[in-house]
């Protein structure tokens, strides 16, 4: 399964709409809420006016709460138990306030829709730094959501197995042949098991890898908790558009620094 940026551009924007869409629905319920304590507390407009300069219409807006002295100012003389009324102004202010940070939050969450094109170039370069650092440093980058960690893994060449091609050596060789006229070698027939039958009787240009250690990158599924973790592979970009004013994949700068025989490569372990 292939991911590309497009599914993260529309999960990420998919996101932020179901996010607006739950602060809006808890807005929503917030406001009946504080409309049923708003008209309980309608009875006592007189008093609050009369006594304590509130207005009770401004109780809907305010953020700040009311101390219970500024309301209970005159309820001994007037024989009231005005421990309720306070309780609910006091919840009504509480809502405001909780209506006002979900509102902020939504003007925040508003203010993160951005174009396709500017979500691809702030993941790219995401992506770059996180690469820089693993090759650079010899990093591991812990993925999150149990996908456990990938790094550059240093690993112990096995003579018995079949020899790894060098294809930066073995093109540079093939080149080479042709441009003196020769004819690199090649398969010309193979039965259908794929054996070699018959060739062009050209010349060798295949130069293999014969360090002790060879350097590659790797995802580490040890601690990945993902279900089916096993039918997933990470496959890390392997392209070389220099010449195109691009950048390497991050196969070629590993080989290229491996092949540099750079002190970076220090920094990777078995």
């Amino acid at each position: 399964m292939k991911i590309s940026t497009n599914n993260f551009f529309k999960d990420y924007i998919e996101g932020l709409k179901t996010s607006i869409n739950i602060n809006l629905e808890e807005i929503f319920q917030l406001n009946k809420s504080r409309d049923y304590l708003f008209n309980s507390i309608e009875p006592f407009r007189e008093y609050l006016l009369n006594f304590t300069n509130i207005d009770i219409d401004s109780i809907k807006i305010i953020t700040k709460q009311i101390p219970e002295k500024a309301i209970m100012v005159r309820a001994f003389q007037l024989g009231l138990d005005l421990n309720i009324l306070v309780f609910k102004i006091n919840s009504i202010i509480t809502i405001n306030k909780n209506i006002e940070n979900l509102e902020k939050k939504n003007e925040k969450l508003k203010s993160l829709f951005i174009k396709k094109n500017i979500f691809k170039c702030i993941i790219n370069k995401f992506n770059i730094k996180i690469s820089d650092r693993i090759i650079e440093k010899g990093y591991s980058y812990f993925l999150g959501f149990g996908l456990s960690k990938i790094r550059i893994k240093k690993i112990k060449c096995d003579t018995r197995k079949k020899k790894r091609i060098n294809w930066f050596e073995s093109n540079k060789t093939r080149k080479e042949i042709e441009a003196r006229g020769g004819i690199p070698y090649a398969v010309t027939e193979r039965d259908y098991l794929k054996r070699k039958l018959t060739d062009n009787g050209g010349e060798e240009w295949f130069t293999y890898f014969t360090a002790p250690f060879d350097f590659l990158w790797f995802w580490n599924k040890r601690y990945c908790t993902v279900i089916n973790s096993e039918y997933y592979k990470f496959k890390p970009t392997c392209y070389n558009n220099v010449t195109k004013g691009g950048i390497l994949g991050n196969v070629n700068r590993l080989k290229k620094l491996v092949l540099s025989d750079n002190e970076l490569i220090k920094n990777y372990t078995e």
